[in-house]
């Protein structure tokens, strides 16, 4: 039902806007009652949004899901950092497969893993295959996120580019503000198995989507050479951090089975980007072409800015729990997160195509700084039902407009064929800083205890976001930026990247301004 496109997806924005929407372009039989874009949007969310609302909603339900398997809540805690580990892995392992196979095929294999695993934790009987279904869920949607975006972004023509941005903005970060939602409303009812049903039927329905919307034009470069030493960097960069942070509530910050896995993990970070700028051939993972200072400002802010995002809205969750704010109405205090992120996505959408992207994910980083700022008097106010929407707009509205901005400052940073090693790449660092520092600020919150702990964990979040946007406009500055409109069209034509910046701190080191 499908036929086979150019060796370039990206090839028809340089034909004529008309040519491009005509009928010809119609490649399958579905197209003639939906648009072939209505079902690149469609897909794509349907495979990203479900695991991303888990992420959030599953920390609200751990306790009824240990009662319900007779496990201990840390085992399900160690569960969720593994499956956040597979998220991150497997953006990395997409990323080389999609070189070499044709990613329709790859698209339904990994939405049919992802439905799979969905049912397996839905239905698990016991713990052991529950984390099994739940760690599948998070690396399908890891090999997902390099399968469903770069095509969404490089198979339209530039008019769309926009639209999408928005789209994805409200897929990935309103499934985040959603997430605490959710799983209020489950905790409430008592039912945790219908959060797993309905991510199968959604990833089901992704797979529908992508059967009848996912066109099978050639793998991105097939005689690109394996870049063999990624993998197994790759595995202990993910796996061991998330494991240790994962173990902190059990064996204790002193433990070396605490910090042991995470320098080792981190050592292996470290090593891999190292390896990659080094790589004297093309690396899969484009670190050298990402090393200028807008993708360098860009990753600061949305690692530092996202972990703090994470850590802020789960320590609010748990301080609603300490202050026993019902279920319900604790989940609609929380609500309002989505239209901080609807207000990002309407700017992300006017400034996708102009020169204030790094001011818009500047901005960004504000709010989370003034979201967190509101959550600290939540947990001194005697009150505090007035603060929860008010930090829940600040932190919608500072995760949508720093952390997607800043992955498209890397990825127009590239050449389009590029872009989801990219994404990759910048997926790996962001969830290495979102999902390790969240767990371990919430387990410092537990060990001092009370409203005292969550106080103490709030401030730290503060100062990770502070430091995070210091750093990211320091980079910027003493580079000597320059802003200037993302070059789109020649960008989608393969033709050089969008974004130009200078070296790293070229400014400051007496370098030429490129």
């Amino acid at each position: 039902m499908t036929s086979t496109r150019a060796a370039n997806p990206s090839a028809a924005v340089s034909e004529p806007l008309d040519q491009v929407l005509s009928p010809p372009e119609i490649e399958h039989r579905a197209h003639r009652f939906f648009s072939p874009y209505f079902l690149a949007v469609a897909l794509s969310l349907l495979a990203l949004s479900p695991f991303i609302v888990l992420t959030i909603a599953t920390s609200v339900v751990t306790d009824l899901i240990a009662r319900s398997l007779h496990a201990p809540p840390s085992t399900l805690e160690i569960g969720s950092g593994m499956s956040n580990a597979g998220y991150a892995l497997g953006a990395v392992v997409a990323a080389d497969l999609a070189q070499r196979f044709v990613q329709r095929h790859l698209f339904l294999i990994y939405e049919a893993v992802f439905v799979g695993a969905s049912l397996l934790a839905a239905f698990a009987p016991n713990a052991p295959l529950y984390l099994v279904g739940h760690v599948l869920q998070g690396m399908a949607t890891g090999l997902l996120l390099v399968a469903a975006l770069p095509p969404l972004i490089l198979r339209f023509p530039p008019t769309r580019l926009p639209v999408t941005v928005a789209f994805v903005n409200v897929g990935l970060f309103g499934a985040i503000a959603l997430g605490p939602f959710l799983g209020n409303v489950f905790a409430h009812i008592g039912q945790w198995r219908w959060l797993f049903i309905a991510a199968a039927v959604l990833g089901a329905l992704g797979w529908i989507a992508a059967w009848f919307g996912y066109d099978a034009w050639p793998p991105m470069n097939p005689d690109l050479p394996v870049d063999k030493p990624v993998f197994p960097l790759a595995i202990a960069a993910t796996f061991l951090p998330f494991l240790g942070s994962a173990l902190a509530g059990r064996v204790g910050f002193g433990s070396p089975w605490f910090w042991g896995p995470i320098a080792v993990g981190v050592l292996a970070l470290l090593t891999l980007i190292v390896y990659e700028y080094r790589h004297r051939r093309e690396p899969l993972m484009p670190v050298r072409a990402l090393s200028s200072s807008l993708p360098v400002s860009g990753t600061i802010g949305a690692m530092l800015g996202g972990g703090a995002f994470v850590a802020a809205l789960s320590l609010i969750t748990r301080t609603q729990s300490e202050r026993g704010v019902p279920l319900l109405a604790a989940g609609l205090q929380l609500l309002p997160l989505v239209a901080g992120v609807a207000v990002s996505s309407m700017l992300f959408h006017r400034y996708i195509t102009r020169s204030g992207l790094p001011l818009l994910a500047a901005s960004g980083l504000v709010a989370i700084i003034a979201g967190i700022g509101v959550a600290l008097s939540v947990a001194w106010s005697a009150n505090p039902a007035w603060c929860i929407p008010i930090a829940s707009v600040l932190l919608g509205f500072g995760a949508g407009s720093a952390v997607a901005p800043a992955l498209f400052l890397a990825g127009l940073g590239v050449e389009s064929q590029k872009i989801g090693r990219a994404f990759a790449l910048i997926e790996l660092l962001r969830s290495e800083a979102a999902f390790l520092i969240a767990p371990v600020l919430l387990v410092l919150a537990v060990h001092v205890g009370g409203l005292a702990g969550i106080r103490e964990a709030l401030f730290l979040s503060l100062g990770i976001a502070v430091l995070g946007l210091f750093l990211a406009v320091f980079v910027y500055v003493a580079s000597g930026t320059r802003r200037h409109d993302p070059e789109i069209n020649s960008w989608l034509g393969g033709d050089g990247a969008a974004l130009h910046s200078p070296r790293i701190l070229a400014r400051l080191r007496g370098l030429p301004l490129d």
